[in-house]
């Protein structure tokens, strides 16, 4: 309760569409937000939001993650983004809401936008990494690691890398 979106008078200046993404990306968080453990790992909470704010609103993979789309193309394993790759001043924030982006994108193409919702419910949620491993396997069916390397093989089939 009592969650607020605030935005810097510099948002005026985004173009219409990029404010819709913008906006629909904090609604989601708010959203979620009671459902949502403050250490909750990024690569979801980050993800999920990415997804809804951008559902819709492209053609393409590289449309809306063309720094991953280069760095998978020249040759380089697509990564798993850790909290620390989201950090306003990490060089490495823009690929990791990009990767986050393109995981939950994979999850809802592969197993299903549900499966997605039931990912995000069972891992932000989690009391521990037991329970967030667990509630990954509930949601879809597979451990981590191999969803990792389903999500890594579905990246280089999407940016022909």
């Amino acid at each position: 309760t009592g969650q607020r979106i605030v935005f810097t008078p510099a948002a005026s200046r985004l173009a219409t569409p990029l404010l819709a993404v913008v906006l629909r990306h904090e609604l989601s968080h708010v959203a979620v937000r009671l459902a949502t453990k403050p250490d909750a790992p990024q690569w979801l909470t980050e993800g999920v939001a990415e997804y809804v704010g951008r559902k819709g609103t492209y053609v393409r993979f590289e449309d809306v993650a063309p720094d991953l789309a280069v760095t998978t193309r020249t040759g380089a394993s697509p990564a798993w983004p850790t909290d620390q790759d989201f950090a306003v001043d990490s060089q490495r924030a823009s690929l990791a809401y990009q990767s986050a982006w393109s995981i939950a994108a994979f999850v809802a193409q592969r197993y299903s936008e549900d499966a997605l919702r039931k990912l995000y419910l069972g891992v932000a949620g989690a009391a521990d990494d037991a329970a967030a491993a667990a509630a990954i396997r509930d949601a879809v069916g597979v451990p981590q690691p191999e969803l990792e390397r389903q999500w890594r093989a579905w990246v280089r089939k999407q940016t022909g890398g």
